[in-house]
């Protein structure tokens, strides 16, 4: 937010503190009412987790409180699910749809969750299931089932006085269907407006239909949209029934979600990392992958033992150990950060392993080239050996040779295996990168410094 913003946020945080303060709820209720829900959640990372509740209890709209739980972040929201009255609860997931519905619900213990759904409505109990019984991260997951659904028959005039019944939040795109609820075609509002009133859908509908089936990847749902520029993808199931939608809002929400958890992934932890307050849990995540790194680094030290009699012998061989080795892992992390991107986005897939390879691997190459000549220069000149010149500067560009080439052959292996790149790759790089740095320059400079 900007500065004029931020001063803004800043009075209404000030007043809403003061007010819990004194228990003026009638006065908070009119601060809440004129404020979006994703400010009065934005609230919540202020205050503490008493006040947290405390404010979200003011709201006596079901609709603004709904919408508020919605937006809040899952720390904040777990606060308000551990102390809300079940009966209240029901009442606002009632008030939203049945997919941000399911995405609050499951962050209750399995039990709870039951007994909420049971005293939802007929019709959002009934959507919420049919919600989880698809797998987690799919499409049936985060698919709408409120969307426009027409006979073939219909004219235009009618398709258009539906679309002006029809709630605005639930239309993207008039979907055709049969009798038997099959879709048939699709059009967009443009379409149906600049039509003849008299045709019928069945005659102007576009027949060629992107869908997906609802056990779809989210990510893969999040790709299709990003290619066809689709405000919304239709769900069908086995025998083409149109049973729900995905919209351009859940898929803002699902590439958000992919990319912090690559990037988390890649660093060796888990999203709940940033949503958990327990200093016990974070070490419980961290601790294994820093595990690999522990391991790496033994054998790190097993080769740099190895190599004691050289390093005995030509102490100045030690100076370059870690700009070697950091070389080296910061050219296997740019590969990865370039393979694991262009697979999040569809840009690159495992069928172009060749072409990607060979591109990062010349890469590796210049790049090695390049630092190389700078460093064996620079060891030249500051040590006076030219053999150790050119055994810093054949280890950099061969270390960076390598790590370009395992950094864009380990997530593209990953995906191919149908593991998660980043899951695989973030940990394992570095320390594979150092060993392999390790064994390449001390074996170099053993060589060369003993002719």
């Amino acid at each position: 937010m900007d500065l004029v913003e931020f001063n803004r946020f800043k009075v209404v945080l000030e007043s809403v503190r003061r007010l819990l303060h004194r228990g003026a709820t009638p006065n908070l209720r009119n601060i809440l009412s004129k404020l979006h829900p994703a400010d009065v959640a934005q609230l919540f990372k202020f205050l503490s987790p008493a006040e947290t509740y405390q404010l979200f209890d003011v709201l006596d709209d079901h609709e603004q409180a709904a919408q508020v739980l919605k937006e809040a972040l899952p720390e904040h929201r777990m606060i308000i699910l551990e102390r809300i009255d079940k009966e209240r609860l029901s009442q606002i997931l009632n008030a939203l749809p049945s997919d941000d519905a399911t995405d609050i619900l499951e962050d209750l213990p399995e039990d709870l969750r039951a007994e909420i759904i049971a005293r939802l409505g007929i019709r959002q109990s009934a959507s919420v299931e049919e919600h989880l019984s698809y797998p987690e991260g799919s499409a049936g997951r985060v698919m709408v089932t409120h969307f426009l659904a027409l006979p073939e028959d219909m004219t235009i005039a009618d398709a258009i006085e539906e679309v002006r019944r029809a709630k605005k939040s639930e239309v993207f795109y008039v979907y055709v269907v049969d009798d038997e609820k099959r879709l048939k075609g699709v059009l967009s509002l443009r379409q149906l407006v600049m039509a003849n009133p008299s045709s019928r859908l069945g005659e102007i509908m576009v027949t060629d239909v992107v869908k997906v089936p609802p056990t779809a990847d989210q990510e893969d749902v999040a790709k299709i949209v990003a290619r066809y520029n689709l405000i919304a993808v239709p769900v069908v199931d086995s025998e083409e029934k149109l049973i729900g939608i995905v919209t351009v809002d859940d898929v803002i929400d699902i590439m958000r979600e992919e990319a912090t958890e690559d990037l988390l992934k890649l660093a060796g932890t888990a999203e709940e990392d940033i949503t958990t307050s327990s200093s016990l849990k974070s070490v419980r995540l961290r601790f294994p992958w820093l595990m690999i790194t522990w391991v790496g680094g033994i054998l790190s030290s097993v080769v740099v033992a190895a190599f004691s009699p050289t390093i005995e012998r030509f102490v100045y061989v030690a100076a370059f150990m870690p700009i070697i080795a950091g070389m080296a892992g910061n050219v296997g992390s740019q590969s990865v950060a370039v393979v694991i991107r262009g697979l999040a986005t569809g840009r690159i897939d495992t069928s172009q392993l060749w072409k990607i390879l060979f591109k990062e691997v010349r890469s590796g190459i210049l790049l090695g080239i390049a630092y190389g000549i700078l460093l064996a220069a620079f060891a030249w000149v500051r040590f006076g050996s030219p053999l150790l010149g050119a055994s810093v500067g054949i280890s950099v560009c061969a270390a960076m040779t390598l790590s370009a080439s395992w950094g864009t052959l380990l997530p593209l292996a990953a995906s191919k295996l149908g593991a998660d790149p980043a899951f695989i790759s973030g940990p394992f790089m570095a320390t594979t990168t150092d060993v392999a740095a390790m064994a390449i320059y001390l074996g170099v400079a053993t060589a060369l410094l003993n002719i």
